[in-house]
């Protein structure tokens, strides 16, 4: 029930029907995560026009930094770690362009990935939505900036509600026992 929401445990499943080992399905499942990864961290740095080279050793670093260390052995976190850039990719999209899906389905696959973990993200994406909107938009005013914050609020709260597939059931069952 943990991995319902992870779209990589389901990647996971369909590749075991090929090759009929787990141990290798988890392996390629692994490499999609971290190439993923890599390539949203690298989509998300080119949102700030460094070069080709930058970007690409940047990706590789935060693909293969600590947490991806640390979370090697148990791959399912491997999960969340990767879809991080995202959600990043999805607040600068509302910076730059006042697009709100990138964000929300980003939240989404965050919260399915692993709902336990998402919440401290949370806290980091409320000082990075802040930080952000103030060198972006400087000068910055009070009444926009909670504007802005409310639309961004609202964004969030869509990508909770269409990741309600996964933690709905564990509120049920938390508030039935």
């Amino acid at each position: 029930y943990y991995m319902v929401g992870d779209i990589f445990a389901w990647i996971a499943y369909i590749i075991y029907l090929f090759v009929n080992d787990v141990a290798w399905s988890l392996f390629y499942v692994t490499l999609l995560k971290l190439f993923i990864g890599c390539y949203l961290f690298y989509k998300f740095l080119r949102n700030f026009n460094y070069s080709f080279k930058t970007c690409l050793i940047f990706a590789v670093f935060f693909m293969f930094s600590g947490w991806v260390l640390i979370f090697i052995e148990q791959p399912v976190f491997i999960s969340f770690y990767s879809w991080i850039p995202l959600v990043l990719i999805g607040i600068e999209k509302i910076l730059r362009k006042d697009k709100y899906s990138i964000f929300s389905i980003s939240i989404m696959l965050i919260i399915s990935t692993n709902y336990y973990l998402a919440w401290t993200l949370c806290f980091f994406i409320l000082g990075y939505w802040c930080i952000n909107y103030y060198v972006s938009k400087h000068p910055i005013g009070i009444l926009p900036f909670f504007k802005d914050s409310l639309k961004v609020f609202k964004a969030f709260l869509v990508g909770v509600l269409l990741s309600s597939f996964v933690w709905l059931p564990s509120l049920l069952h938390m508030l039935s026992s």
